[in-house]
């Protein structure tokens, strides 16, 4: 659904929060103990891409931190 110019937002559209480290470490410890992504998806209600964006990054994450991103802080 399109919005138009100065029509009225969507009130029910959800905004996702960044995943904290312990949520990251969960999922991966989980993944290298053999569960399945689906099995994962169901324990912690988040969606399957969300589990295989933090396994593609836990190769560069430090500590499941996510790393600093620039410019002003909101």
């Amino acid at each position: 659904m399109n919005r138009t110019p100065l029509g009225p937002i969507n009130g029910n559209k959800t905004h996702r929060k960044e995943l904290t480290p312990f949520t990251r470490g969960f999922i991966l410890g989980k993944l290298t103990s053999g569960v399945t992504p689906p099995q994962i998806e169901r324990e912690i209600h988040a969606p399957r891409s969300t589990i295989r964006s933090v396994l593609r990054a836990s190769e560069w994450l430090e500590e499941g931190a996510s790393k600093p991103r620039s410019g002003r802080p909101t």
